[in-house]
């Protein structure tokens, strides 16, 4: 390599020039410091490229029938729709999370009505008795009988 004193206009910043003149000691061009990419020697034809690029195509699936549900699935490849392979379930699928949720809150339902139907027929003869025994002190101090009574006396 041919040792040549380079000029290059100053840089904006001082951090600038002083990596240009480091540049310039070890021998190398300030403005071509990094090394080219590589070039090709010959021109390749189209049909020498293509044929290159032939194995690059995108490729169909071949798609089987589930035994299961019947969905068309990729070959050799559990079943997305009913997660079955061959006659064996071994994936779970978004509808079989969705039942799973939908039977514990359903379940979970089920078991509050339960408990509140218990409680009203514990609570049921307790309230009776209570509501009976205030309509009978309701009816011996009635304030609009007393009322009545009052007007009577003026």
């Amino acid at each position: 390599m041919y040792r040549v004193k380079v000029t290059v206009a100053l840089p904006i910043c001082q951090a600038g020039a002083e990596k240009v003149e480091k540049l310039a000691q070890d021998g190398q061009n300030p403005l071509y410091s990094k090394s080219m990419a590589a070039l090709p020697k010959k021109k390749i034809s189209r049909v020498r490229g293509r044929t290159r690029r032939a194995h690059s195509a995108i490729k169909l699936l071949g798609l089987v029938l589930c035994t299961n549900c019947q969905q068309p699935k990729p070959a050799h490849i559990a079943c997305p729709q009913c997660g079955f392979y061959g006659q064996r379930k071994i994936l779970t699928t978004k509808t079989d999370k969705r039942i799973a949720t939908r039977l514990k809150r359903d379940k979970a339902a089920a078991t509050r009505k339960k408990v509140k139907g218990e409680a009203k027929k514990k609570a049921a003869p307790k309230s009776a008795t209570l509501a009976a025994s205030r309509d009978r002190g309701q009816a011996k101090k009635n304030p609009r009988k007393q009322s009545k009574k009052g007007s009577d006396k003026k």
